[in-house]
């Protein structure tokens, strides 16, 4: 933009130029052609016999061309032998565009002429060429072609050239910092060796990326500490309160508060196994036995589980197949990740609803998408709900530590596949890649 508006402006201020040097010099000309009017005028005034063909008498005056004209506009004498019908005849030079206007040189340019009457009614008309206005243009259009121009086309070339490179430069920005928001921190911009001041922000960015990484690795670790170090007291306090149960005969509310202290013991173990095993598959230092095995036939193994707790809610939970499909991956570990999933659909899915699991072919792998009639995910929540302990206000409500689809998250990461959540017109509809993706 900087380039065309310079080039713009060139132009703008070359016209300016021009037309400001071709006023004047027209100006110039129509001021010297007045005077001479006045004083032919007063040369002839009474005179009959001066003959305005004669060279001596054009040379003098420097007039392309002179008519005389009787009172009733016809022909007396003169290289010019009829008043241009636009001309005013008010002793002003006026610039005369008539092409039927003919002269014996032609009138090859621009011609200025001054009409007048004399004192006994006669009709004074001379016109003067204004070949320096030609020149001038032909010199102006000389340097416009000659330098202006060719100056102008390589400084936009430049300017296109600098803007695509620009753009390619801030698109791949782009493309990384979309990434980073997905969560990519280890991600940074690239720096070219322009020492620009994309590099400049390039380089502040990636050092403020430095810093928000180390914070939040610092963060995750000190909560793996905290759930690691909490196992054991949370262990040994669960076989105190089941050695109670064994060895004291307790009164019925007495047992019903064991009961549930036992519960909520073991849901704070559930979660700190899960936030271990997370920060474990987070890390990759897990144990994976990757093998190639059946989609379906895995698939199908977790419907019959689920079996059971979709009818108490009268669901229709249904594995479709379009053919049969093998993965290569760690087997136990994705029936984790889908186990997760298909948990979630048949809670957050209300009576009588449905889930369904199809079995995708494409060319680079399987894809399988888990889709219920739930009350789905809000398209602004959608990056959150893979999270540690995140949970919406609707799910607030449901048994669980928040931490299953993060363990879905890091299971699938693990593998190089990815899973998203996509547009559904009801309930929610979560895809799973098992392949990895071609960059």
């Amino acid at each position: 933009m900087a380039v065309i508006a310079y080039v713009m402006g060139t132009f703008v201020l070359f016209g300016f130029l021009y037309w400001n040097l071709s006023t004047w010099e027209v100006g110039r000309f129509r001021s010297l052609l007045e005077l001479q009017a006045l004083g032919i005028s007063a040369y002839l005034e009474g005179q009959k016999n001066l003959s305005l063909e004669d060279k001596a008498y054009n040379q003098a005056y420097r007039l392309s061309v002179s008519g005389l004209f009787e009172r009733d506009g016809s022909y007396a004498q003169g290289n010019l032998h009829e008043i241009p019908s636009s001309l005013l005849l008010d002793g002003k030079a006026h610039l005369i565009l008539d092409p039927n206007v003919r002269s014996k040189r032609g009138f090859a340019t621009q011609t200025l002429f001054v009409g007048t009457r004399l004192p006994d009614q006669r009709i004074l008309v001379i016109g003067r060429e204004t070949p320096e206005v030609a020149v001038l243009e032909e010199a102006v259009k000389r340097v416009f072609m000659e330098g202006v121009f060719p100056f102008s086309l390589v400084a936009l070339m430049i300017g296109a050239f600098s803007s695509r490179k620009m753009s390619g430069r801030l698109r791949a920005a782009q493309q990384q910092l979309d990434e980073i928001k997905r969560g990519a921190l280890h991600e940074r911009l690239t720096i070219s060796n322009s020492n620009d001041e994309l590099d400049s922000l390039a380089h502040s960015v990636n050092e403020m990326l430095a810093q928000l990484e180390a914070a939040m690795h610092e963060l995750e670790h000190v909560g793996n500490n905290i759930a690691h170090d909490l196992r054991t007291p949370l262990g040994r306090v669960r076989a105190h309160l089941e050695q109670v149960q064994s060895d004291f005969v307790l009164p019925l509310e007495a047992q019903g508060r064991i009961e549930q202290a036992l519960n909520n013991l073991d849901q704070s173990l559930n979660a700190t196994t899960a936030l271990l095993r997370v920060a474990h598959f987070e890390a990759g230092s897990t144990d994976t036995h990757f093998s190639e095995f059946d989609v379906s036939e895995m698939l199908q193994e977790l419907v019959e589980l689920y079996q059971p707790a979709a009818e108490c809610k009268a669901i229709e939970l249904v594995v479709r197949n379009e053919t049969e499909e093998f993965a290569r991956g760690d087997r136990d570990l994705l029936l984790e990740a889908f186990a997760n999933l298909i948990d979630n659909a048949v809670k957050f899915t209300p009576e009588r609803g449905m889930v369904e699991i199809r079995v995708m072919s494409t060319l680079q792998g399987p894809i399988v998408e888990i889709h219920d009639s739930g009350p789905g995910i809000p398209a602004n929540q959608r990056n959150q709900v893979f999270k540690r302990f995140y949970r919406s206000r609707e799910t607030r409500h449901a048994a669980g530590s928040g931490l299953g689809l993060t363990l879905v998250a890091a299971i699938i990461r693990l593998h190089g596949f990815e899973v998203e959540i996509k547009d559904a017109d009801r309930g929610c509809a979560f895809l799973v890649q098992l392949f990895r993706r071609t960059r």
